[in-house]
């Protein structure tokens, strides 16, 4: 799916099912193709990561912020928060794009699971931990600042929104096109032009 605008990725994903959407930040998404798939690195310098995450606090967001364990066994993510909350879904990929404009959009399906839905395996795709910063734009609509470690550490910026049926993605695609433009002012120094006309 070419990559237009943030409305007609919204339309095609909410026509395929999809209930939740990322559209990561990236200065310079790097793409790794091998025989089955292609990888895209969308990890942030340390640098740019924090000096962004603290520009963007002076907006005044509300925030929550986790630490949590990360377990992924094919789409089935699973992440413990300090032995307090256990939060495990399912997360299949229906569609994705690198748009020249530094961003990753991918639509997903997710659905909530049971303790009971975990495959009894020690056999993990990704195991990790992971910090993150999540800033509430709408109710829908959060902006996460990932600190994590896999086999590498890794810093990203995701923007989410989260999708129901009969929800109006209108108020849903001001609210990520204002947030986005966000990345592209002067106070960002215009590294993360991520506007979608």
């Amino acid at each position: 799916m070419a990559f237009k605008s943030i409305e007609t990725f919204l339309e095609n994903g909410v026509a395929n099912n999809c209930n939740y959407f990322e559209f990561i930040v990236a200065r310079q998404p790097k793409t790794v193709v091998n025989d089955a798939f292609q990888i895209v690195d969308t990890s942030l310098s340390k640098e740019d990561f924090y000096d962004t995450m603290c520009k963007f606090m002076s907006r005044n967001y509300k925030y929550t912020q986790k630490q949590y364990k990360e377990l992924i066994i094919g789409s089935t993510h699973y992440h413990n928060h300090r032995n307090e909350e256990t939060y495990i879904f399912d997360l299949k990929t229906v569609c994705v794009d690198v748009s020249s404009n530094n961003m990753v959009a991918t639509g997903f399906i997710k659905n909530k699971l049971t303790m009971l839905s975990v495959p009894s395996t020690r056999k993990f795709h990704v195991e990790g931990w992971i910090k993150r910063l999540s800033f509430h734009v709408t109710n829908r609509v959060m902006v996460h600042f990932i600190n994590g470690k896999h086999s590498n550490t890794f810093y990203k910026i995701v923007v989410a929104y989260n999708h129901e049926k009969n929800v109006d993605t209108s108020y849903a695609i001001q609210s990520l096109n204002s947030i986005l433009k966000q990345f592209e002012e002067s106070t960002f120094d215009g590294n993360y032009a991520l506007a979608c006309t």
